[in-house]
């Protein structure tokens, strides 16, 4: 675009960076008015009809509309190449990457879910090896502590700290020396953490209710365990209740971690034979499928003629896949989309752009 301002419209290379940046800026702005009316009138010493000015100035800003400087366009290439390196030959360090960068275009569930398709056995946070973020032990993806909810920064200090002293032996034991917060355990116990304890989870709920609650000093609305001065409770007395089930983790580590870390979400559904895989759908173009997904994305844009249509990029427990909902489809479904992630799917498979995608035509909420 500068070297078609200086060989064309005659401007110096500062005239034509100066064009550049009114383009880019606002164009209903007396900046914007004045260079382009340079532009022509220059353009025209140099023997160019108006025609041909305005054509190629439209071009001009058309392209500042979308182009990139060259150090940006090259700093994206280098920061793509590394990241399909890394993702190629380290996929599980690379998603933990990402998870720890807490800023990436989809959430974190969509990643945790691509380090499990890339061979990674993703497990819970533990108080036995606690860290904040993310990390990688071989093939084992351990969830950071900072995605249990309302998990404090300090209670995740005092648990390295403590932890660096000694494991943690009891439920009793790791009240006394990271003194946490009532929610903070629950949340601790239901999503997994403390399942290095050996107790089951309701095991160690009943605990914490009978004599963290009751029993512990409560100085304030929102509680730090503290004061304790009764001796742990006898193993023999204690009852035996039947650990979570697959489904009630699921529950649980989606309402605290909002994630799946047991199992694909989808695995559990029991869906029927009639269905298809993501990765099937390369071999049925042009036919009608069915297939379930858990969204990753959700895009809403409004059409020519004025109604909206919505692009969903989708996930099973093997790949991710694109769908789209025309106005007339996305009118009957509704906003349940947006707020329902798992979706039934059927549709045309088609191929656009050289993109592949299932263009809905019916649409099933899965609760």
């Amino acid at each position: 675009m500068l070297r078609a301002a200086v060989a064309m419209g005659g401007f110096t290379p500062e005239q034509a960076d100066l064009l550049r940046h009114s383009i880019t800026k606002d164009r209903f702005s007396r900046d914007f008015a004045v260079s382009r009316d340079t532009f022509y009138r220059q353009s025209a010493r140099r023997g160019v009809s108006h025609e041909t000015a305005a054509s190629v100035f439209e071009m001009m800003a058309k392209f500042a509309s979308f182009g990139f400087c060259k150090a940006h366009a090259a700093t994206y290439a280098v920061l793509s190449y590394r990241g399909s390196f890394l993702k190629a030959h380290h996929p599980i360090e690379y998603m933990a990457a990402m998870l720890n960068n807490f800023a990436g275009y989809y959430h974190a569930h969509v990643y945790a879910e691509e380090a499990r398709r890339w061979g990674a056995k993703l497990m819970p946070p533990t108080i036995d090896r606690p860290s904040d973020v993310c990390f990688v032990d071989g093939k084992t993806l351990y969830i950071g502590m900072l995605f249990i909810r309302n998990m404090s920064g300090s209670t995740i200090e005092h648990m390295v700290e403590q932890r660096e002293k000694g494991r943690f032996i009891s439920l009793f034991d790791f009240l006394v020396r990271v003194r946490p917060s009532i929610d903070e355990v629950e949340n601790l116990i239901k999503c997994g953490a403390m399942d290095c304890l050996g107790r089951t989870r309701p095991e160690l709920l009943w605990l914490l209710k009978m004599y963290g609650e009751k029993r512990l000093k409560i100085p304030d609305d929102k509680p730090m365990l503290d004061g304790l001065s009764i001796p742990e409770p006898d193993p023999e007395f204690l009852p035996n209740l039947a650990d979570y089930d697959i489904d009630q983790r699921l529950k649980a580590e989606a309402d605290i971690l909002e994630m799946a870390i047991i199992c694909h979400p989808i695995e559990r559904l029991g869906i029927s034979n009639n269905h298809v895989k993501s990765v099937d759908l390369p071999k049925l173009e042009n036919r009608r499928v069915k297939i379930v997904g858990l969204v990753a994305d959700r895009k809403r844009i409004k059409t020519n003629n004025g109604k909206h249509m919505v692009f969903l990029t989708m996930e099973d427990e093997l790949d991710m896949f694109e769908v789209t909902l025309f106005p007339d489809t996305y009118q009957r479904v509704g906003e349940r989309i947006f707020r329902k992630p798992l979706l039934d799917i059927e549709g045309i498979v088609q191929t656009d752009s050289g993109g592949l995608s299932v263009v809905a035509e019916k649409i099933n909420i899965i609760e």
